[in-house]
């Protein structure tokens, strides 16, 4: 520490601390870049958290490192901020809005292009926050690469941006799972004096939540909250339904309930969320009875359950193949008026058909129609998959015609699953022969394609 030069009252740039972890991961020895990062977050260097983040994933991840080189060499806030007068190719590559806008979305985007264009050539330049509008518009839709390509434009032309825009940009490459690049963004933020708001912490939580990195969400959470980074950030409950949900999917338990009672104690009440989150928890951990009584408390409450409560506690007992317990819990939700979707049907027909109970499953795949819930291709895989495991190959095959027969555009995950049946059922001339049509339906095979097929013919092809 002390060849580094750091002492107690020395502060280092970030992007000083972001050159050393390039050097480290440059020789290899990424994690001992981590853990010098780490204590002097946590010891005498006055280095902010971003700046730890960032080197985290500057030592681990390829892709962050040579982000973040690029943008500390040119001074500027990322690459996706640099003027882009000439294309570069780059790890993410962001076709135009022509090939992404879709005309089915809530709001007409097409229009909204045409909307946005037109300001682009406007002088003098609309409000920033006419640009943030539309941006935001657009990353409704989810066609969050067209928001990314359109931030580019902006720059093009000398738009300068403010938070808010960084705060949809954030949340773009937090939602197309580039949780590294939103942390390059992230530093770049306090590169350039922003102050971050609560949707800018709320949008880097929920990135490394759905990229598995939730502890280190946690990590981070605690020291914005100590000061470090961070002076009056506080955190609010689509924070904690984020971290506590993101921690009990990782199996982390005792942390997500840690949370939640830190939550309470800090003067915020939990709502449907937080509670779906920790019962789900629950339910991962096989503590079904825990949740089942949480699911109770919380009604004694008087927080209402709803279809995704319902729907996390039918999957714990599906999960644990006590099918009695399951039904009767979506007996009991018919009963109260609540009304299943689509994930609650493919949760029960996932159980049943894993206990063998194929004739129920067919009833209850029935009563989709009397429910008035369409099916969707999970659906139709989840019955494919689960009749050729329990040797009902004839009513597979009736399925898969009837689908056929009605014009609908099966995925190749569809025809993976019927080949992988029929080769496991010995078929191989029905396989080979629905394999060789996948081209004229417009299909590609997969690598799995491909393994399922040598698999059947090595196993039962008698050496043809």
């Amino acid at each position: 520490m002390a060849a580094l030069g750091v002492g107690r009252n020395y502060f280092f740039n970030c992007w000083t601390w972001v050159e050393v972890a390039l050097a480290w991961r440059n020789g290899r020895d990424g994690i001992a870049g981590i853990g010098i990062f780490w204590r002097l977050g946590m010891g005498e260097a006055s280095i902010g958290v971003f700046c730890i983040y960032a080197c985290i994933y500057v030592c681990v991840l390829p892709g962050a490192a040579e982000m973040v080189s690029r943008t500390a060499q040119r001074c500027k806030l990322s690459p996706i901020f640099i003027h882009l007068k000439s294309k570069s190719p780059t790890q993410f590559e962001t076709p135009t809005p022509h090939q992404k806008f879709k005309t089915d979305c809530k709001i007409d985007t097409n229009d909204a292009l045409t909307c946005f264009y037109n300001m682009l050539r406007m002088k003098p330049s609309p409000p920033i926050w006419s640009f943030n509008k539309l941006l935001g518009s657009v990353a409704k839709t989810k066609n969050y690469q067209d928001v990314i390509f359109m931030y580019q434009r902006m720059v093009e032309v000398d738009v300068l941006p403010d938070i808010s825009t960084i705060n949809v940009l954030l949340n773009c490459y937090c939602c197309l799972n580039r949780v590294d690049i939103g942390l390059a963004v992230m530093s770049g933020v306090f590169k350039r004096g922003y102050n971050p708001t609560i949707f800018t912490f709320n949008s880097l939580f929920k990135g490394l939540c759905r990229s598995g990195n939730s502890e280190v969400a946690l990590r981070m959470l605690e020291e914005v909250e100590n000061g470090k980074g961070m002076s009056d950030f506080r955190p609010n409950l689509i924070c904690y339904n984020t971290l506590i949900d993101g921690l009990c999917k990782e199996g982390l338990l005792n942390k997500g309930k840690q949370l939640f009672l830190q939550m309470k104690d800090g003067g915020i009440m939990p709502d449907l969320v937080t509670y779906s989150g920790l019962i789900r928890g629950f339910c991962k951990g096989n503590e079904i009875d825990d949740a089942r009584e949480l699911f109770v408390s919380m009604e004694v409450k008087g927080y209402k359950p709803d279809v995704v409560s319902y729907t996390v506690l039918i999957n714990g007992y599906c999960k644990y193949q006590k099918l009695e317990e399951a039904m009767r819990l979506f007996e009991e939700m018919i009963c109260k008026e609540y009304k299943p979707n689509v994930i609650t049907f493919n949760t029960l027909l996932i159980g049943l058909f894993q206990v063998g109970k194929v004739e129920d499953a067919q009833e209850l795949f029935a009563k989709m129609k009397v429910h008035e819930v369409t099916p969707d291709s999970a659906t139709y895989d989840i019955l494919l998959d689960s009749f050729f495991k329990n040797n009902c190959l004839a009513q597979a095959m009736e399925l898969f015609h009837t689908l056929e027969r009605f014009g609908l555009n099966l995925r190749i995950n569809t025809y993976n699953c019927i080949l992988d049946g029929l080769c496991k059922a010995r078929k191989l001339d029905l396989a080979s022969e629905l394999f060789g049509k996948l081209s004229h339906k417009g299909l590609e095979p997969t690598d799995f394609t491909y393994n399922i097929m040598i698999d059947g013919f090595s196993k039962f092809g008698n050496g043809k």
